[in-house]
């Protein structure tokens, strides 16, 4: 069992080229993602001890809401990667936000093409508050975006977290501009991060050196008791 995080599972593994490596079993509820070079192996065992539904144990296509893709990069077409993409939840969200939106007689902005409006400033709003309905749904929405950003759409990040400073002080300017969010998702709603394990070359001579000594003249690299080997 990982120490950071009890749904996660670990062991030590050697793949068909020798590669010594760590498989997971990544497990949510009742969804289990077994990343290994033998998967069958790992799945059959946990069937011996647990009920799986039929034919539910394949490659997977979705997990916890994120598509499961395979990908090839143009550099290397020949091994195949692993790439999330957040497309379907995404614009499952949008369909929501505008149905909610048309009960208001509004709609989502057509020319959002940034996350929040330009020279947006959220601290300084002074827009009338939102009422408790309306800030109940803001705290609904944040929740979507954040679950967006874990499924991939890292562009949002930033924007959504300065949005989430705001949960217990909500203006209607800032619902104004986590619809904006959902605007800029709609206009950009395609977005898929691969998984590269391609070893990036770095040559040393570009980077510049530096002492830091002065700052850090005593100090080492922590590094937990019972860490695992990398």
């Amino acid at each position: 069992m990982c120490l950071a995080d009890a749904d996660i599972w670990m062991r030590e593994a050697v793949n068909h080229d020798g590669l010594p490596y760590y498989k997971y079993l990544a497990i949510y509820v009742d969804d289990t993602l077994c990343i290994s070079h033998e998967p069958e192996k790992t799945m059959n065992a946990i069937a011996q001890l647990y009920y799986l539904k039929d034919n539910s144990v394949q490659v997977p296509t979705t997990y916890l809401g994120a598509q499961i893709v395979q990908y090839k990069l143009p550099s290397d077409n020949k091994k195949i990667r692993c790439g999330m993409s957040s497309n379907h939840y995404v614009l499952a969200a949008i369909k929501n936000v505008e149905y909610e939106l048309s009960l208001w007689n509004k709609t989502l902005a057509t020319n959002a093409t940034t996350p929040l409006s330009y020279g947006y400033r959220p601290e300084l709003d002074t827009s009338p508050l939102l009422n408790p309905l309306q800030a109940n749904y803001y705290q609904n929405l944040i929740g979507v975006l954040r679950w967006s950003i874990e499924l991939g759409r890292v562009d949002i990040l930033t924007h959504v977290s300065i949005m989430s400073s705001f949960l217990a002080a909500w203006h209607e300017g800032h619902l104004s501009q986590v619809l904006h969010i959902f605007a800029y998702l709609k206009r950009y709603s395609r977005s898929t991060m691969v998984f590269d394990d391609t070893t990036p070359i770095i040559d040393n001579k570009m980077l510049p050196e530096a002492n830091w000594m002065e700052f850090y003249r005593y100090e080492t690299e922590r590094k937990p008791p019972n860490a695992l080997e990398p």
